[in-house]
């Protein structure tokens, strides 16, 4: 084996390795990340205001308080809205969850109609507890997106501060 070949190899085994830690210390370093990102997104307006004759200190200070208030009103805007609309779909389920009852039982009675099966009352018991585990998933995203939600809003809120 060459030694082109041998600093490959340790060139990807080092890269795949950082890969593999930064996965598994995505969780600490993202407000890190974002913090860094938010700095460099803002700086060209502290360097304006610097150009201003106003300290940098102050220009920080100016840029993200009004940063903190363009958050804080995008969420008030936005939370009670989304609130609404998940109780509304929490509200609504019950009746989409009959809907597609509904829309099964036509399914099933066209199917039936169609297509002569021996067993197909059989055919279609094992479909139905089958669409519970989709539902079930379905509704494990949404509560995992939330929380997802929930800690994307916190970590804007939080990242500055660190």
């Amino acid at each position: 084996m060459n030694k082109i070949n041998k600093i490959k190899i340790i060139y990807s085994l080092t890269f795949f390795i950082f890969l593999i830690l930064f996965y598994h210390l995505s969780d600490i370093l993202t407000p890190f990340f974002l913090g860094i990102l938010i700095a460099y997104l803002l700086n060209p307006f502290v360097d304006w205001l610097e150009e201003k004759n106003i300290t940098r200190s102050l220009g920080t200070f100016f840029i993200l308080l009004l940063f903190f208030l363009i958050i804080l009103t995008f969420s008030l805007l936005i939370i009670p809205i989304l609130l609404s609309q998940i109780v509304n779909f929490f509200n609504e389920f019950p009746e989409i969850i009959k809907e597609f009852n509904l829309q099964i039982k036509l399914l099933k009675n066209f199917i039936r109609n169609k297509v002569n099966f021996l067993n197909f009352d059989e055919f279609v018991g094992n479909i139905s507890p089958n669409m519970t585990k989709p539902i079930s998933n379905f509704l494990n995203n949404l509560i995992t997106s939330s929380f997802a939600l929930f800690s994307l809003i916190s970590l804007i809120l939080i990242t500055p501060l660190v």
